[in-house]
């Protein structure tokens, strides 16, 4: 007759070495993944609020470009001249009168003018 070997029988009130290594390895992709979606997450909106940077300086080059091309002849030298004046300093000419809405600008010349 052939002897029959006797099988261990597994303890399974302790997990094995395997597992909980494996268990370790699963937190550890989980907290890297969330790091990485957070810091992609952060890049994505630095690079969304650097583009809308970007569409702004653009607009300013192509207005001051324009404003390069005007100084270049004499006419409109001048018209260059007046609108600076005229927006920067709020300058007027002679018997001219302004008027300002308060509520609509923002100029740091106005501010505080009729407050109560």
């Amino acid at each position: 007759m052939a002897k029959k070997k006797k099988r261990k029988k597994r303890n399974w009130n302790f997990p094995s070495i395997f597992t909980i290594l494996f268990i370790g390895f699963l937190i550890y992709v989980a907290v890297t993944v969330k790091n990485q979606y957070g810091l992609l997450t952060k890049l994505r909106n630095e690079k969304d609020e650097i583009q809308e940077e970007k569409v702004e300086l653009e607009t300013q080059v192509a207005t001051l470009s324009q404003d390069l091309e005007m100084l270049e002849d004499p006419e409109k030298f001048l018209e260059v001249i007046e609108k600076i004046a005229r927006e920067e300093y709020k300058m007027v000419k002679p018997y001219e009168t302004m008027y300002i809405d308060k509520n609509k600008n923002e100029n740091k010349f106005i501010k505080g003018i009729g407050d109560e």
